[in-house]
């Protein structure tokens, strides 16, 4: 196959600023088909960015002849399912952070990615220079045992991005959608904390069990605006994942604590220092290849056209959806719950 022609299930803020902006800097893609339920959308998004068609029918995605990989960047809980469909149509699939907001949605569509002939690639995409080099130092005990980490993601609110995503269609200004429990299901925990406990599973592998407080403390919102999730590590570290729309400045920083050195990550700066005692004491930053600025899509094409299992994986994802879930549950009951997932 010389080119992944693919589609785009979804055509909202995140299709037009993150996935086909990447998208379109990878020779080895054509876009084919737009797909959104609101008609002017698809249409304006398959005319900025060259599709070939458009659609308000994700059902024609999935029966083309000429698709051969999907993005699916629709409201959050639809994820998994279409998903699932675009495994059973024999397509390969980007799925959109999360990929489900319910436990029984993330199991269908890890055993639909076990049985499927397609690639399943689950955002966040965690494996940048920094983060891969970070991963390495902690595997070969370059900071000795793996004691604690803290991963923080937060921003002030969806409402401005929104609002943002409506001018770019010329829309009449309307209610934000991550605000409303029924078109969302959850909220800042699952929109912007999906980052930090990704970020920490990655780094230190599965958690076992999990305590969380998760609230609204600001937004006039039907779902949750801030979240601190603590995580028991099936190593026996301890992590912690912090999030919220209620912060005036963006991104944080990634710390891991380990008996001989410390590493501190910035995913939005591509930076990594570390203190290590050994062979010299002190802190230095590690010589890092330039960021890729189409990275995250660019690793989906690669795995299609290489037929390589992408390091995003549905495993993952699954648990990490299964912690943000038992952390609403622990906010709920006061107490710690017990995790059944694993990451392979």
């Amino acid at each position: 196959m010389a080119k992944v022609r693919y589609a785009m299930i979804g055509c909202g803020g995140i299709a037009h600023v993150f996935h086909l902006p990447e998208m379109t800097q990878i020779p080895e893609t054509e876009f084919i088909l737009a797909c959104d339920l609101r008609e002017h959308r698809a249409r304006f998004t398959a005319e900025k960015f060259r599709a070939k068609a458009w659609t308000t029918d994700y059902r024609e995605v999935l029966n083309r002849d000429d698709v051969d990989a999907v993005i699916v960047a629709t409201y959050h809980p639809g994820h998994a399912r279409i998903a699932c469909e675009v495994l059973d149509a024999d397509k390969h699939v980007l799925v959109q952070k999360p990929m489900a907001t319910r436990m029984e949605d993330a199991d269908r569509l890890v055993e639909a990615a076990a049985r499927a002939k397609g690639k399943t690639y689950c955002l966040p995409f965690l494996w940048t220079p920094e983060y891969e080099m970070a991963v390495g130092m902690i595997r070969s005990g370059d900071i000795g045992k793996l004691v604690q980490l803290r991963a923080r993601t937060a921003h002030s609110g969806p409402e401005g991005y929104y609002a943002d995503t409506q001018r770019i269609f010329g829309e009449n200004p309307e209610t934000c959608p991550f605000f409303l429990k029924d078109v969302s299901e959850q909220g800042a925990l699952f929109d912007m904390g999906v980052y930090s406990v990704a970020a920490l599973t990655g780094l230190a592998g599965s958690a076992v069990r999990v305590a969380g407080s998760v609230k609204t403390l600001d937004k006039k919102c039907e779902v949750d605006d801030t979240a601190s999730v603590l995580m028991e590590m099936e190593s026996g570290a301890i992590a912690v994942a912090e999030t919220s729309w209620c912060q005036v400045s963006a991104g944080e920083d990634i710390i891991v604590y380990g008996t001989e050195g410390t590493l501190v990550l910035n995913p939005w700066r591509h930076t990594l220092r570390a203190y290590r005692k050994e062979p010299e004491e002190g802190w230095f930053e590690p010589k890092l290849p330039p960021p890729d600025a189409a990275a995250a899509h660019r690793h989906f094409v690669e795995c299609i056209l290489n037929d390589q299992p992408p390091k995003p994986n549905p495993e993952h994802a699954r648990h990490v959806v299964e912690i943000m879930l038992s952390a609403v549950e622990s906010s709920r009951s006061g107490s710690w719950s017990a995790l059944q997932t694993k990451m392979p």
